[in-house]
């Protein structure tokens, strides 16, 4: 039907039915194009090369915390805002 102008209906209830129509012709119902995974445009990547979420240790998570509140203690450590400046008024 390339070239033609054709009449295109559909019933809302049911879009996936298509009735194609041409003066002279019979209309017909129209088919979804089924596209096989050999007309992909991206082709599939191996395991090594695809995204992969990141397995985590408790042990290391462990660390990771141990780490942070030993930089909490060091920070506490030298931090002097609880003294005051004293001022000779």
């Amino acid at each position: 039907m390339i070239g033609y102008t054709v009449e295109i209906s559909y019933n809302p209830a049911a879009p996936e039915q298509i009735t194609i129509s041409h003066q002279g012709m019979e209309p017909f119902n129209a088919a979804p194009l089924k596209i096989g995974s050999y007309c992909d445009k991206r082709p599939t990547l191996p395991a090594s090369m695809q995204e992969q979420t990141p397995t985590t240790s408790r042990f290391l998570d462990a660390l990771e915390i141990r780490h942070k509140q030993n930089q909490q203690q060091m920070a506490d450590a030298i931090s002097f805002a609880s003294y005051r400046k004293e001022t000779n008024d």
